[in-house]
């Protein structure tokens, strides 16, 4: 009776092991043998393209030299009479170099305010033409070091020497939004500290009026002094016609004969005109006497 109980115990066993045998030799020749080619369908790993060197340097020159913006440079590299690389090299070349564009932003603000003296808000505009982001933009104009009090100064005695204009004149063309574009802090000071001989600008514009047509003294002082006109000041006006040497009875003949040759107007109605222009009597009468001759 042990004997078999023994023998019972062997067999339970061995029946167990033959289980599990059974089931790791399954599993083992469930799984999917091996293709013959498995090494091929293997992912490979993407060769990096190799960088155009050509593209590079003259990427290089747009960036390091020009201080250009991301999408001038790819312009620059792709245009069709230019560079003429297709637009696949410059995006590589490009990425290759990892450029700060708020630096080349910061770059041209600062030649934009060395070279053209310009306000904030102008030198912000100029970036955004030359298509840097607005983010690039406003980064550059945050971090520039500029004192626009003396580039307002610097573009309000340019406005002087070249346009020869009044000390109002000078302000409102700081201020102008299509113009100077200071703000009225940067304007105040530049008129303020201005160096100009407002009386000596007012006679030379007087004298440009006069090149364009013949007018009476009183015309020249309306335009210099009037709130639509020069806006030079009573002073500077009283200068410029006190110091003009003009023959106003030759301005009355000259004024008279083209509203004669315009039309055929009567001596009465010419006296009115010529009056309305600002002229004498005397000045109207020389002309109206003299126009037959």
């Amino acid at each position: 009776m042990q004997k078999n109980k023994r023998f019972d115990q062997n067999w339970k066993f061995w029946f167990v092991i033959v289980a599990l045998l059974i089931v790791s030799i399954n599993a083992v020749l469930s799984e999917p043998a091996p293709h013959p080619h498995a090494t091929h369908l293997k992912p490979k790993k993407k060769k990096p393209t190799p960088i155009n060197q050509e593209a590079l340097k003259e990427a290089k020159i747009y960036s390091g030299v020009l201080y250009l913006s991301e999408t001038q440079i790819y312009e620059k590299l792709t245009y069709e009479y230019g560079d003429n690389f297709s637009p696949e090299t410059a995006q590589a070349v490009i990425k290759h170099l990892k450029i700060d564009f708020n630096t080349n932003a910061l770059a041209r603000a600062k030649d934009y305010s060395n070279k053209e003296h310009l306000s904030k808000n102008k030198i912000y505009d100029y970036l955004i033409t030359d298509k840097f982001t607005a983010a690039q933009a406003n980064y550059a104009v945050e971090h520039l070091k500029v004192d626009y009090n003396e580039n307002a100064l610097l573009i309000g005695k340019s406005y002087s020497e070249t346009d020869h204009l009044s000390k109002n004149k000078i302000y409102k063309q700081l201020i102008d939004k299509l113009d100077g574009s200071f703000s009225v802090k940067n304007a105040k000071y530049a008129v303020k500290h201005l160096e100009v001989n407002y009386n000596e600008n007012a006679l030379f514009r007087a004298k440009s009026f006069l090149e364009e047509e013949p007018l009476s003294k009183k015309g020249i002082y309306d335009k210099l002094a009037g709130n639509f006109g020069e806006e030079f000041t009573a002073e500077n006006a009283q200068y410029a016609v006190a110091h003009l040497e003009v023959d106003y009875n030759s301005n009355a003949l000259a004024k008279a004969k083209t509203y004669r040759e315009d039309s055929d107007i009567s001596d009465g109605d010419l006296r009115e005109q010529l009056d309305a222009r600002g002229f004498t009597p005397e000045e109207i009468r020389y002309a109206i006497n003299h126009l037959a001759q």
